[in-house]
């Protein structure tokens, strides 16, 4: 099997995966929204007028807050990222086993693994600070600011 052709698997079924994947993790928060099938049930109840909800609960946005719906989509763009990571990760280890010995494949080869590390420690950094910055704003404007009295 060709490299060409290995690598176009190996990103087809991460496509696939991050299809099915990543609205099912944007679902499963525990705690933040409903499980995926109470939404669809909500969503088709709504459609049909035969039950729903009707506060804003069921389709694609369970919630209406701007501030969920907001780290739901950075939260989904992040686990896609991760994807990539583990894509990246994978395909390196392949070109790295099947090198023979050959140094230049093996020297691309530690560079796509050192590249994805590399990556994913940027992406872990950058997630820690978007998720503080959206709880820190969050907090401040569900407080009634930073210098208000109550």
């Amino acid at each position: 099997m060709s490299t060409s052709r290995l690598a176009r698997i190996l990103i087809s079924t991460t496509m696939l995966f991050s299809l099915v994947a990543a609205p099912l993790s944007v679902g499963a928060t525990g705690g933040i929204s409903k499980t995926i099938l109470d939404n669809v049930k909500n969503s088709v109840g709504e459609a049909t007028g035969q039950g729903g909800t009707g506060n804003g609960e069921g389709g694609i946005f369970p919630s209406s807050n701007l501030w969920e719906i907001a780290y739901r989509i950075i939260r989904t763009f992040f686990f896609l990222l991760g994807l990539i990571f583990l894509g990246m990760m994978l395909y390196g280890g392949y070109n790295w086993m099947t090198a023979m010995g050959e140094e230049e494949k093996v020297e691309i080869a530690k560079k796509t693994i050192t590249s994805s590390i590399i990556g994913i420690a940027i992406i872990i950094a950058s997630y820690a600070i978007v998720t503080f910055v959206i709880n820190s704003v969050y907090n401040t404007t569900q407080n009634g600011g930073a210098g208000t009295k109550k």
